[in-house]
């Protein structure tokens, strides 16, 4: 996920009436959640309009650069092969069965029998096979699909089975099917010689099918009437709304404009925390795989190609005061990608502020090398200007140029994917487990800046100890093995600064007292699921009283 925005927090407290739960838990992970009492069964029917921050770029998983929002809409079409249960283990969903081979070289997906896509044509082996194929072969998926044999991504072994070849053993396989990898569209949609109309018209089995999409404004869904899991889904309708201001956002929630509302902003959960203790509304935050805001950094580009300046970087930048502008007083700090909380993250000892060691290590490269001059990109946000600008002073106050700019936050993936940025504010990383960010970190995935490349390493990072990490964790199964891998990656990525770690984004779900069962249901075997990953929740459960 790619986005920037500023991290949530508020006031703690609760009442009777909500069913409130907030508390700081371990390592400081914050907890908040305040639910209606449930009114009894299921009543089916009805819409629910979900107010989003942004837009989708299209909705054909080989080329769309889908952030948190987008992920929330396309969950509604399509469904995953596999999803994360409570415990954070990546388990069949769509598939009734993931299995590896001995040495985790070959993983045999068998498909559940009478699965439809919204227009008729069945899930079987031969579109899932497309699929694989189709997203081993994209220049943005691709990547992410790395240890997938290329030459041979799938084969349809049978009516129901597809079996998946790897170069190397890839024993997390599973997670990689959880998000974008595993949403399946229908081979129709997937053929069609017209990219436009891919991106336009998605087709997936998921409970709720296209109505109309007019960009920018609606995505509205109709009921899959022939849906595969029994019973579901209870509404007819769903309608999401894209509202990139937050204030705006709130009070359409809160005029009974829209019912539900995805926010990351400090400022609304301060305006609508207060409401959900007195039993108002519904308020939940996401604790099951937070990503981090932080600074990236091009390292394909001056003067970011010295770890000098990244490090100057990191000793500039000035925690409390940020939290001051942000709006963050209870803002739990990020240092490196892993939550405190997590059972990967390690202490590092990452730089903090020292303003006088980075005016040190500017003098010494500008003396060396020239001026540290630089552009810094956030989004149109009025809030992330704000923030931006606070950092861009403390930077200047280093001694670096600084030029301040800005671009719609639709966009703003796309300049960072292609490194069309110097340095830049972004939210990402957040899996529950490690290997579903490896794609971020692996040399492989960062192209030179200019080819016109799409490049997943986001920091154009390129070095081999932390490619050696990486595989180690992805390898393996056992747990101490994994952990240690983790262990050597956030040390190296503090020895090398591709990153200046910010706070935690802590996302949040609020809703109107009348919309029910919004966060994750069970699985289809029964198995519970995490309740929200990185925002996004299916629809599936979700009605309406």
């Amino acid at each position: 996920m790619l986005l920037v925005a500023s991290c949530s927090s508020g006031t703690e407290g609760g009442n009777d009436d909500a069913a409130p739960s907030t508390a700081t838990g371990a390592g400081g992970q914050r907890s908040v959640e305040y639910l209606a009492p449930e009114p009894g069964a299921p009543t089916p029917g009805g819409t629910l309009a979900y107010a989003l921050e942004a837009d989708a770029d299209g909705f054909d998983p080989t080329t769309a650069r889908w952030s948190g929002p987008a992920l929330i809409m396309a969950n509604a079409v399509f469904d995953p092969l596999a999803a994360f249960d409570a415990d954070g283990a990546a388990r069949p969903y769509l598939a009734e069965s993931i299995e590896p081979n001995d040495d985790y070289t070959r993983w045999t997906i068998t498909l559940r029998d009478g699965v439809t896509f919204q227009n008729g044509e069945s899930l079987d082996a031969e579109a899932l096979a497309l699929f694989i194929t189709k997203m081993r072969q994209s220049p943005l998926t691709g990547p992410a699909m790395a240890p997938v044999d290329e030459t041979t991504p799938a084969v349809a072994t049978g009516p129901m089975t597809v079996e998946v070849t790897m170069t190397q053993p890839w024993a997390t396989y599973p997670v990689a099917l959880t998000g974008q990898g595993g949403l399946v569209p229908a081979p129709e949609q997937l053929t069609n010689p017209d990219a436009a109309w891919r991106s336009d018209n998605p087709i997936g089995t998921g409970p709720f099918a296209l109505q109309e999409w007019v960009k920018g404004s609606r995505l509205t869904l109709d009921r899959n009437d022939a849906y595969w899991q029994d019973g579901l889904p209870y509404l007819d309708n769903v309608a999401f709304v894209p509202i990139s201001d937050n204030n705006a956002r709130d009070d359409a929630l809160l005029r009974g404009d829209v019912d539900m509302e995805f926010t990351t902003f400090s400022s609304s959960v301060q305006r609508l925390e207060p409401l959900a203790r007195a039993g108002e509304i519904q308020l939940v935050l996401d604790s099951g795989g937070r990503e981090q805001l932080f600074l990236l950094m091009n390292n394909d580009k001056a003067p970011f190609d010295d770890v000098r300046i990244r490090k100057a970087v990191a000793l500039a930048f000035d925690y409390d005061t940020y939290l001051q502008v942000a709006k963050e007083p209870d803002a739990i700090r990020s240092e490196g990608p892993f939550t405190r909380s997590s059972p990967w993250f390690v202490d590092t000892d990452f730089p903090t502020y020292d303003l006088e060691a980075a005016k040190a290590l500017v003098a010494e490269y500008e003396a060396e090398v020239g001026p540290a001059a630089f552009e810094f990109r956030t989004t149109d946000n009025p809030e992330n200007q704000a923030i931006g600008q606070a950092i861009a002073d403390m930077l200047t106050a280093a001694g670096m140029d600084v030029t301040t700019t800005s671009e719609s936050q639709t966009s703003y993936p796309t300049s960072i994917v292609f490194g069309a940025y110097e340095l830049a504010y972004v939210r990402l990383f957040g899996s529950p487990d490690p290997d579903g960010d490896a794609h971020w970190f692996l040399s492989e995935n960062a192209p030179p800046v200019g080819q016109g490349t799409i490049g997943l390493n986001l920091a154009r990072m390129r070095d081999a100890q932390v490619d050696e990490a990486i595989m180690r964790g992805r390898t393996s199964t056992d747990r101490n093995e994994r952990a240690e891998a983790y262990a050597d990656l956030q040390r190296r990525l503090t020895e090398l600064v591709p990153y200046v770690w910010m706070n935690e984004s802590l996302k949040y779900l609020a809703a109107d007292n009348s919309v029910h069962d919004f966060l994750n249901g069970p699985l289809p075997d029964g198995t519970p699921a995490m309740p929200i990953v990185g925002g996004v929740t299916r629809l599936t459960h979700t009605w309406k009283s």
